[in-house]
């Protein structure tokens, strides 16, 4: 069943024993978090959580964000839109020892029993993972535009033949 809003906060555990989902969006100038990536806090991202108890009585929260986040290209420094369209897998868990046997589709969350979980932070550091690290056009598409055969050819010239150790082999120990 799909919610019409998204809660604030919610406790991860019940909704995985009541096998919840959670649609809906968040806006990008609530991710505080973000300045620092983004040229804007503009737009949104589309949320879809499932909450479930899986198989091997995992407490999973399986989630699809997706995203067109504005950032600047390294290459030309002009502004560029990263989409993201990114899914997650974790496992709730109390501690280290049900963390360590979790299955390898998981990430562990750590959450004490009855503990409630932000949703928009969790997104956040979601769509944080999710971005590029060094975000650019792609090179066809960028103003700077990438090198050409003569410029690679140029910088060939210019770099020295002769290995940086040469100058060991004539020091006398």
């Amino acid at each position: 069943m799909a919610e019409e809003k998204l809660p604030v906060s919610f406790d991860p555990v019940r909704f995985a024993k009541w096998g919840r989902r959670l649609e809906g969006s968040i806006p990008l100038s609530q991710m505080s978090r973000m300045t620092e990536q983004v040229t804007e806090l503009r737009g949104e991202v589309s949320v879809a959580l499932d909450c479930s108890m899986g198989e091997d009585r995992v407490r999973a929260l399986r989630g699809h964000i997706t995203a067109v986040v504005p950032m600047q290209c390294q290459r030309c420094m002009d502004e560029v839109e990263i989409q993201v369209d990114s899914q997650f897998s974790l496992g709730v868990v109390d501690s280290e020892a049900f963390a360590e046997k979790l299955p390898e589709e998981y990430e562990p969350l750590f959450i004490e029993e009855g503990e409630k979980l932000f949703l928009k932070e969790l997104i956040e550091d979601e769509l944080i993972l999710a971005l590029p690290i060094v975000p650019m056009h792609p090179q066809e598409e960028c103003k700077a535009g990438g090198m050409s055969e003569d410029d690679m050819n140029l910088v060939q010239e210019e770099s020295p033949q002769e290995s940086p150790f040469a100058i060991l082999k004539d020091l006398k120990i």
